[in-house]
């Protein structure tokens, strides 16, 4: 009796301690060389392409002379673009942590989505379709709150409302919201992977 009251007794430590969700969320800052760079890894994955299915095919040495050229070339094009497209460089990573749910929700509840924000979200979309935050007041919050790495604070947030195109500024108060609001079910993950329980 006493092993079991222990057993719950630890499994329920065990989630009082659990950890918040967490992400990551790319932010493009040059646009050029980020496309670019993505351009250049296309052209190359389909040169690595037909040089398989010619090498399958027995294809003649000349034919696969002139494709293991074309891969090579394009591979020193995907290299030399690289760097700029890079972290740092062509992109940031944020990394996003999720607010505890009560501080989640009130926040929410402080600032819901305004008629304007319905109004956006409506126009040349479904007439019914309602928006999932405000805007103006509610994105940079949830943004300052939740993005920890760099730590954000809420002028930081406001500025790039006022500077990011809104589909990139959308983008990323969507990721802060998803942390909080889909969930993954981890246990269908592990037992169809074919690990069993413990």
């Amino acid at each position: 009796m006493t092993s079991t009251k222990n057993g719950t007794a630890n499994k329920l430590s065990l989630l009082k301690g659990k950890k918040p969700r967490e992400g990551t969320h790319s932010v493009v800052l040059d646009h050029e060389a980020v496309e670019e760079y993505a351009y250049a890894r296309q052209l190359l994955t389909a040169a690595q392409d037909q040089l398989r299915l010619a090498r399958r095919r027995s294809e003649p040495d000349v034919t696969l002379s002139e494709l293991q050229a074309y891969v090579d070339e394009a591979q020193f094009r995907a290299d030399e673009l690289e760097p700029a497209a890079d972290e740092g460089a062509g992109i940031v990573k944020l990394k996003i942590r999720a607010m505890a749910p009560l501080a989640y929700a009130a926040l929410k509840a402080e600032f819901p989505p305004t008629d304007e924000d319905h109004k956006r979200v409506r126009d040349g979309a479904d007439e019914k379709a309602k928006a999932r935050w405000n805007q103006a007041d509610f994105g940079p919050r949830i943004v300052a709150h939740c993005v920890v790495d760099p730590d954000v604070t809420l002028e930081d947030a406001q500025g790039f409302r006022e500077t990011w195109t809104e589909p990139e500024w959308n983008l990323l108060v969507g990721a802060c919201m998803d942390l909080h609001e889909r969930a993954v079910d981890t246990a269908s993950l592990v037992f169809s992977s074919g690990r069993t329980r413990g």
